[in-house]
């Protein structure tokens, strides 16, 4: 499996259900979160091949992205630029390089089950050390518990791991608040994480679905259809 239906169906066996198996054909509103992602993936792949955007390029490519994005709102335009400004100027000031974007891996865990993902950024730091970075646009601060726990974080650094033949840590910069978060992996995150998807591996398999009521529901593409959902529907 890719690592967009793991994740999929750790969010809700039912909207794995319905995306993946079923392929209803729901419309997605992606997050401020990640329309912002894009102008920074840009950003960085320009800075991969040594060409810096400067901030009347970044602020066009966001235009572009708010006119294609009817849900992004006059006031979210504006903020998402004072965003977009801080990431630039956090970036200037970090002397900010980038090893590769995007970059594919296949974790084989044996028994024919394979998960496959892309690490998104791998950055270098100040000490020439590399890292996975993350732009996180939030508003609020991350909770560290979570970064600690965050599956992503943990392919990412294993896939690092296997190519690269050593350990990584994870970077997390909040651009609203100018924070910095620092997260690492050892064995026991990997063993959770290739445990988990050979978990995730066998349920499906065993076309085991079922409604995982949470907070999320509120705002899921989902809710109307969960409601008429059954293993046959």
């Amino acid at each position: 499996m890719n690592e967009i239906e793991f994740y999929d169906y750790i969010k809700c066996p039912v909207f794995y259900d319905a995306v993946h198996r079923k392929k209803l054909p729901f419309v997605f509103q992606p997050t401020m979160n990640e329309v912002l992602n894009k102008v920074a993936y840009r950003f960085f792949l320009g800075l991969m091949n040594g060409t810096v955007m400067s901030m009347n390029q970044l602020k066009k490519t966001w235009d572009n992205i708010c006119n294609e994005n009817s849900f992004i709102t006059e006031k979210k335009c504006l903020e998402g630029i004072s965003l977009i400004s801080k990431m630039y100027l956090w970036a200037q000031n970090e002397q900010l390089r980038i090893l590769d974007i995007k970059t594919p891996y296949v974790l084989r865990l044996g028994n024919g089950v394979e998960l496959t993902g892309e690490i998104d950024t791998i950055s270098i730091n100040s000490k020439n050390n590399p890292e996975l970075l993350h732009m996180d646009f939030s508003q609020k601060l991350p909770d560290q518990s979570m970064l600690d726990m965050k599956m992503k974080y943990t392919f990412d650094s294993m896939a690092f791991k296997n190519s690269y033949g050593k350990d990584i840590g994870v970077h997390v910069h909040n651009v609203k608040n100018n924070q910095d978060f620092f997260t690492y992996r050892s064995s026991p995150d990997f063993i959770r994480g290739l445990d988990a998807v050979k978990s995730v591996h066998k349920s499906i398999k065993n076309n085991i679905y079922y409604p995982r009521e949470n907070a999320f529901c509120a705002t899921c593409e989902m809710k109307v259809f969960c409601r008429q959902w059954n293993i046959n529907s």
